[in-house]
């Protein structure tokens, strides 16, 4: 099961935007039942980081601080779930 389709069935169902809490909670109960949650190396989760940390890092620049997901969301032109989403990649890649 990739974070991509973990997303996608949380967008589904309505959830929503989580925090980062919920998503590794999540991939921990998933882990813990026995599913491998896997990470696409190539496409758009990789994509989507790279603009994720490219719009941190300006922000962050700017603002003197830490950004939030709305605000790096909005630099990046991606949604805020998206922008959660691939704040969970990352953490799940430094693991």
């Amino acid at each position: 099961m990739s974070l991509d389709a973990i997303g996608e069935a949380l967008d589904a169902e309505g959830v929503g935007i989580v925090s980062n809490e919920e998503i590794e909670a999540l991939i921990a109960a998933l882990e813990d039942a026995g599913h491998q949650v896997r990470i696409d190396e190539e496409g758009s989760g990789v994509e989507r980081l790279r603009k994720v940390l490219d719009a941190t890092r300006v922000l962050k620049a700017q603002l003197g601080r830490t950004p939030t997901a709305q605000e790096i969301s909005a630099q990046s032109g991606l949604t805020p779930f998206a922008v959660k989403h691939a704040l969970a990649l990352a953490r799940v890649m430094r693991q």
